[in-house]
């Protein structure tokens, strides 16, 4: 199979991060060796980013490098640092990207799985299907949404989840990369639509998310994925709204609950009204 580069997110949960990758390669190590696979592991925490910033920025240079600076002291930075750790693993020859945030959430037994799935030479990737988000109930159903968006688009597409922190991609066919242009959270949108564009063959896998407490999900960080959607589909403003609408229509008990169990939450800026008004401000 090749070399495989592992990388384990923890920026943001860098109190985690040693606990996870020895978990993490205790689990999956042996796996690897039985199957002849040689890995690269990344650890991805804060430390790892201080280290990489001066040299990816100049790499980053077609840009606005204001703005990949000012993500960059944000918690709205994913996306910048999951194409730094796969810059890093295409210079190691790596030719498996493995992917696994490091919140801890995800069930790593399963993890050899998706490993196991890559050798079959027509799979491009794997994307995992979670049991469950992780994220309180307005995030799901956006989430949603921007699969609904999608699907307009990629009508034929099969979308089980397309947004889960757990994947894997072949980095090969002489083009090495995935086009990634995702500096936040939408970074796992940017794997998915770069398979659709390039129609490689995605296989859908499930996985099982264990129930660690909701992750945190900044109201910004909404708009900027549905802008950057936008953008990268591309469709206007005004499709994004009408689609918005339709989807409101479509899901409205689910969307009446996600807006009542943010008042609970104390989370008021989390409703759907809100969310509409802040796209039609927004300039998509």
């Amino acid at each position: 199979m090749g070399k495989m580069g592992l990388i384990v997110n923890c920026v943001g949960y860098d109190e985690k991060s040693i606990d996870y990758a020895i978990q993490l390669a205790e689990e999956i190590q042996p796996k690897l060796d039985r199957l002849g696979i040689e890995p690269s592991f990344k650890i991805l925490n804060s430390d790892w980013v201080k280290t990489v910033v001066k040299k990816h920025t100049i790499d980053l240079s077609p840009q606005n490098l204001t703005e990949v600076n000012e993500r960059l002291k944000s918690n709205d930075n994913k996306g910048l640092i999951v194409r730094w750790g796969i810059e890093e693993l295409i210079a190691d020859k790596a030719e498996f990207v493995l992917h696994i945030d490091g919140s801890g959430k995800f069930d790593l037994t399963e993890v050899p799985k998706i490993i196991a799935g890559m050798l079959e030479p027509e799979v491009d990737a794997i994307l995992t299907n979670r049991d469950k988000s992780g994220m309180n109930k307005f995030r799901t159903t956006l989430e949603k949404f921007e699969t609904y968006v999608i699907l307009k688009i990629y009508p034929c597409a099969k979308i089980d989840d397309g947004q889960s922190g757990c994947w894997c991609i072949r980095l090969s066919n002489g083009d090495r990369c995935l086009h990634l242009t995702a500096l936040g959270y939408e970074i796992e949108l940017d794997v998915l639509l770069n398979l659709l564009k390039q129609k490689r063959n995605i296989v859908w896998m499930p996985i099982t998310v264990k129930n660690t407490g909701r992750s945190q999900f900044n109201f910004s960080s909404n708009i900027r994925k549905i802008e950057w959607l936008s953008k990268n589909l591309p469709i206007s403003k005004k499709v994004v709204l009408e689609l918005l609408e339709i989807f409101r229509k479509e899901h409205v008990d689910e969307i009446n609950a996600a807006d009542e169990e943010s008042k609970s939450l104390g989370l008021l800026e989390n409703n759907y009204v809100n969310y509409a008004k802040k796209i039609e401000e927004n300039k998509l």
